[in-house]
């Protein structure tokens, strides 16, 4: 059977172009779920079981000043799109939690944020909870029916609930 560990996506990778103007959607590897940014770009990054200290994520400095930056950023211009930022920068440090909470605070200043929510749903991954993972990405998907990122992760989401069920 297929590992479907999760991993993310974050900022750093331009998505590819279909010619019609939009991202083109491909299959995503097995596992791999998809972390919004303002910048609506990615890279991969394993989805640690236990922290951050697993192989693959960024050094345990590069990722708190990455977090110290957005966090102060935050102070000074507390927008939704400084905390989705935020959010991305918790996510990759592995601070699930954190990585809800600053989705959250998105929501409360842009409630119709679909990439708040899919932040949420990749944090709700982090932490294994498929069924908040999925509550998020349906109202995602609500606000933004042909969103490719959230569309990705509700499969992620729905296969890993299935794997725990034996199905």
């Amino acid at each position: 059977m297929a590992d479907l560990t999760p991993t993310v996506r974050a900022a750093s990778e331009e998505p590819t172009s279909t010619g019609a103007g939009g991202p083109e959607i491909s299959e995503q590897p097995s596992g791999t779920a998809t972390l919004a940014s303002n910048q609506e770009t990615w890279k991969h990054l394993p989805t640690p079981e236990g922290g951050a200290s697993q192989r693959g994520f960024a050094s345990r400095a590069g990722t708190d000043s990455a977090i110290a930056a957005a966090e102060h950023t935050v102070s000074l211009r507390p927008s939704a799109e400084n905390f989705l930022q935020l959010s991305l920068e918790y996510y990759n440090a592995g601070r699930f939690n954190d990585c809800v909470s600053a989705a959250r605070h998105a929501l409360k200043l842009r409630p119709n944020y679909a990439e708040a929510y899919n932040n949420i749903a990749a944090g709700y991954q982090g932490l294994h909870d498929w069924d908040a993972s999925i509550d998020a990405l349906r109202q995602a998907l609500r606000i933004k029916p042909n969103y490719p990122l959230a569309k990705n992760n509700l499969a992620l989401s729905q296969a890993m609930k299935r794997k725990l069920r034996g199905n």
